[in-house]
């Protein structure tokens, strides 16, 4: 069978699946906190790790496929929103976010408070503080850019701000909510 063939299936996947991740970040284009998706590729032949491959098989299969994606730190754009809850981040870190399924981590700073003074996020999951959930009490706050919130002068609570080394696979989960690997941040 001839190996081109394979050679241009492989590239129609790869573009296929380059496409969807366009898709994708168009599609969230007005997300808040959502952060793209950026396509890379590897070589075949690299992906073929300790087979040995004859000259012949190597000159042929010579040809990038799709390796994945990596999310796209850079800092978006910021608007003002008139809600005095709503934080945005300037670099690349991340909140932190107690949900069911554990410790997530967002770029969304839409927050809100629950009757109980709870610091929340659009979809009702807890924002922590250094150790525990933020709670808020009733009146007016400031919150300053290392995310300490002050009340009449007196802190009352820190916004937890993590970091990642380069090179940390972030897996998106909706909700403009990613999952790092266990003891990642910093």
């Amino acid at each position: 069978m001839d190996s081109g063939f394979y050679a241009a299936c492989t590239g129609l996947l790869a573009e296929t699946d380059a496409l969807e991740l366009t898709a994708n970040n168009m599609a969230n284009l007005n997300t808040n906190g959502y952060k793209g998706q950026l396509e890379f590729y590897r070589s075949l032949e690299a992906s073929m790790q300790n087979h040995r491959l004859s000259p012949l098989n190597q000159a042929v299969n010579d040809y990038g496929v799709l390796g994945g994606s990596a999310v796209d730190l850079k800092t978006g754009e910021f608007q003002k929103t008139g809600n005095d809850l709503d934080l945005a981040l300037e670099g690349a870190g991340f909140f932190v976010v107690k949900t069911p399924a554990g410790i997530r981590y967002t770029r969304n700073g839409n927050f809100h408070t629950d009757a109980a003074g709870r610091l929340l996020t659009a979809t009702g999951d807890a924002v922590m503080g250094e150790q525990n959930p933020v709670e808020l009490p009733s009146g007016s706050i400031t919150i300053s850019s290392d995310g300490t919130i002050s009340q009449a002068g007196a802190v009352v609570a820190t916004v937890k701000l993590v970091t990642f080394q380069p090179g940390t696979p972030l897996a998106a989960e909706g909700n403009s909510y990613y999952r790092a690997p266990v003891a990642s941040e910093h």
